[in-house]
């Protein structure tokens, strides 16, 4: 059965991608872009992990450095595949898991503590006192009289993607 183009010449990845501090204190962390193989078994898969590129620095990697050169190798892998034995295999992501600080980074979005962060709706946010500070809250209307936002749409997401760094 063929899903999404997955066959018996398909290889499938997993992706992954997080923040990690070098020490508890510090401002700098590693950003790995790792990758694992769906089609071995679970010891081989967790002992055999690609690591597609590493980021080390005292802010987080932007996404045109960091990933955009692993994303341009995994469509060439996917449209071209790979030759082993003299089989072709394509390679096909099929899913890159990533925690709330680095999913931006992956969308090339603005991260939830600023504006225009909301995942689903175009809301710019509004700025709420909190004890000494300030944070960014973004509150549904709750009535006809406040701003309706419009959803986020697989559109909204698209041009995110294609528009360069923010």
């Amino acid at each position: 059965m063929c899903y999404m183009g997955i066959n018996e010449r398909t290889v499938t990845l997993q992706a992954n991608t997080d923040g990690a501090q070098k020490f508890k204190a510090s401002q700098y962390a590693f950003w790995p872009f790792m990758g694992i193989i769906n089609e071995t078994g679970y010891k081989t898969r967790r002992s055999n992990i690609i690591l597609f590129a590493l980021w080390f620095g005292n802010k987080k990697p932007p996404r045109n450095v960091f990933l955009d050169p692993c994303v341009d190798v995994l469509k060439k892998l996917c449209s071209t595949g790979v030759e082993c034995d003299k089989v072709t295999y394509i390679i096909r992501p099929v899913i890159v898991t990533v925690d709330t600080v680095a999913r931006p980074i992956l969308r090339n979005t603005m991260q939830l503590n600023g504006a225009y962060g909301c995942d689903f709706c175009l809301n710019p946010g509004k700025s709420v006192k909190i004890g000494k500070g300030h944070t960014l809250v973004y509150c549904e209307p709750t009535d006809d009289s406040q701003p309706k936002y419009p959803l986020r749409s697989t559109f909204h997401y698209r041009n995110d993607l294609e528009v360069g760094p923010i």
